[in-house]
């Protein structure tokens, strides 16, 4: 092996060698590629750098030695491409490309038949699926809105009951609602609850736990004496009557206990239905969207599968003309 004193020279020849001996040991065999192969292997091998130039100064006989060489093969290699391109042998292999590629062509052929067919299986299947669950939601959501409408139902009669004391017990504290602002403006901070129940005396006495309302009657009875004498007489009924207004406020308590415990108990039979209404609504959501996507994927591969059969019908025709020609005589492929 041929040395020189420049190390970095010795590097780059070592390169160079090792570049243009696995270019040629990468050489394929079929002539048409073989012959493209060389004649670029050539050219790269004598396409040396600046610095390559400059360090192989000392291997100058070799290298010229291999430039001679190069040229040769590509002269070589130009001639043997002339002779390839009107050779039978270039036909044959052509023909036999051709062959290959029509095998591998209608084996992706066949591949596609089998995943449309799987397709087609899968769509009705799905289909199927889709229909019962939709059947299970519309049942779902038919109970859950007959629990709602019962609850609705059982309870209305309650809230009108519970209105209707309501209203009562509005009606009769409200009529002494200019005694109640009078004595609000004499002693504004006297009594909590007294804003209330000027505003709302319904919702006031429904809230007054403690019966502060009785301490305002009695207020307001002292007061009317004085200034109003029948204004007393309506306060003093109040006051009177003011346990039986308690009473009252106690069966609406009840009603409302009784309305919460009906929509309490329909809640618990909700529960599960809504839940399973809730897993229906995915299911069914799911399954329109992979029936879809099966759609679109069936169509994607029926495209590809049209198009490849043209390829194959171009290519067949394509190789029953080279078979022709060298076989002179009528060809014809199935």
């Amino acid at each position: 092996v041929k040395r020189t004193g420049d190390n970095y020279g010795n590097v780059l020849k070592e390169r160079f060698c090792d570049r243009g001996i696995k270019l040629l040991a990468a050489l394929p065999e079929p002539y048409d590629e073989l012959i493209s192969a060389a004649q670029l292997s050539a050219q790269e091998i004598s396409s040396i750098s600046l610095k390559e130039f400059r360090h192989f100064h000392a291997f100058k006989d070799d290298m010229n030695r291999i430039a001679g060489q190069l040229k040769v093969v590509e002269e070589r290699m130009e001639e043997l491409r002339k002779l390839y391109a009107s050779s039978r042998q270039k036909k044959l292999n052509e023909v036999a490309s051709l062959a290959s590629s029509v095998r591998d062509r209608q084996a992706q052929l066949m591949r596609l038949d089998a995943e449309l067919q799987e397709i087609e299986k899968a769509i009705p299947f799905i289909k199927e699926a889709l229909e019962s669950d939709e059947r299970k939601l519309s049942e779902a959501s038919n109970r859950i809105s007959s629990l709602e409408a019962e609850a609705r139902e059982a309870a209305s009669s309650l809230e009108s009951e519970r209105s209707i004391i309501k209203q009562r017990i509005g009606t009769e504290l409200g009529s002494i609602d200019r005694l109640m602002k009078k004595l609000r403006h004499e002693s504004p901070k006297k009594y909590a609850l007294l804003h209330e129940y000027i505003a709302n005396p319904g919702n006031a006495f429904i809230a007054d736990e403690s019966l502060e309302i009785r301490t305002i009657l009695e207020d307001l009875r002292q007061k009317a004496r004085k200034d109003d004498p029948e204004r007393y007489e309506k306060a003093a009924e109040l006051l009177r009557n003011i346990d039986f207004f308690d009473s009252l406020r106690e069966q609406y308590k009840g009603l409302t206990n009784k309305i919460s415990s009906i929509r309490e108990s329909k809640s618990q039979e909700l529960q599960p239905l809504e839940k399973e209404k809730n897993h229906l609504s995915r299911s069914v959501e799911e399954k329109h969207t992979e029936i879809s996507q099966l759609l679109e994927k069936r169509a994607a591969k029926a495209a590809e599968k049209e198009k490849l059969a043209q390829l194959i019908a171009t290519e067949k025709a394509l190789l029953a003309g080279r078979l022709q020609e060298l076989m002179q005589r009528e060809v014809k492929l199935v």
